[in-house]
């Protein structure tokens, strides 16, 4: 296992829930002064998590003997990947919903939270799992394209990336299509650096990617006139470095077990379960100590709190459901 990937996954979630945390902090009457800009930039975690998730199926499907039956098992385990973990924290988030805010659960299709076949926030009783059904989408596209044999895989899949990009170029707006989305090359990209073999890997040095990451990082957040497909290349440019640097460190022996490589392990707990605990926090907590001078403290001992949850949810209920379906 690639445990540098595993902190990665780690440091995306938690990106994820700082960001947030932003304006849960701030009614807490917490101050975040110059750190706001970076961290209400951790959003750029979902495009970090598109990466490492096509990076990982490009290495999933790198057998020759690609068939049908491996396409069908490909596709079986990705599905008890994704659902597995999503339908517990679904089940109890309605059961939080229904007894807080009712509205959340009554208004949207059960089918379309099932399955996750929407993108779109306001139809997810989970409101972050938008990201998934891009996720679900490049599985089975890229799973049946791998039937064609990888040279017409890449050539079906530079075609579609072509179409991505021009259609985002002529006109912006159609990144609001699902099958258009800029987010797509984000997992496309991924896929690209985990098909590419170690032996062509150009001799480059760690720290160079580094820079290049925090330089895009920069970058996007100095600039003012963002579109998606922007965000696609910048943050995602900087989500490839940041995926490349995690394996070229491993193919040069560093790879060992750390406590953050631990948390990659329930990345995918915390990403689901954070935002639901937030809310927890702001109706049950706030309320009663909303005079405590120690409020902004208090809060930051919850998020600790969100992170030890997640994990505690992934070893009890997310890897034991999927060992023993798997």
């Amino acid at each position: 296992m690639n445990y540098n990937l595993q902190r990665l996954r780690a440091s995306a979630a938690i990106a994820v829930l700082l960001f947030h945390c932003v304006p849960f902090f701030e009614r807490a009457g917490g101050s975040l002064g110059f750190l706001k800009p970076l961290i209400a930039c951790g959003y750029a975690g979902v495009d970090l998590f598109f990466v490492l998730s096509g990076f990982i199926i490009a290495k999933g499907v790198s057998a020759r003997h690609y068939d049908w039956t491996a396409a069908s098992r490909f596709l079986e385990k990705r599905a008890y990947r994704i659902f597995l973990g999503y339908w517990p924290v679904l089940g109890l988030t309605v059961v939080f919903y229904m007894a807080t805010m009712p509205e959340r659960v009554t208004q949207v299709s059960a089918m379309t939270n099932l399955l996750l076949l929407s993108n779109r926030i306001p139809e997810l009783v989970i409101g972050q799992a938008w990201s998934l059904s891009y996720e679900l989408f490049f599985y089975v596209s890229f799973g049946l394209l791998a039937l064609a044999g990888r040279r017409f895989l890449r050539s079906l899949a530079m075609g579609y990336v072509a179409v991505i990009l021009i259609a985002n170029l002529v006109n912006p707006e159609l990144a609001e299509l699902f099958v258009l989305s800029p987010f797509l090359l984000e997992l496309f990209a991924g896929a690209v650096l985990g098909s590419v073999s170690t032996q062509h890997w150009p001799r480059i040095e760690v720290w160079v990617l580094a820079v290049a990451a925090i330089l895009l990082l920069a970058l996007w957040i100095a600039i003012e006139m963002r579109t998606p497909l922007m965000r696609a290349f910048v943050v995602g440019g900087a989500a490839f470095s940041l995926v490349a640097s995690a394996e070229l460190l491993r193919l040069r022996g560093v790879n060992g077990v750390s406590t953050l490589s631990r948390l990659g392990d329930s990345s995918y707990s915390l990403y689901l379960i954070h935002y639901q605990l937030l809310e927890a926090f702001s109706i049950f907590v706030m309320p009663v100590a909303v005079l405590n001078p120690y409020l902004p403290a208090i809060f930051c001992v919850w998020v600790g709190m969100i992170i030890g949850v997640s994990h505690l949810f992934h070893r009890v209920v997310e890897r034991p459901l999927y060992d023993f379906v798997c």
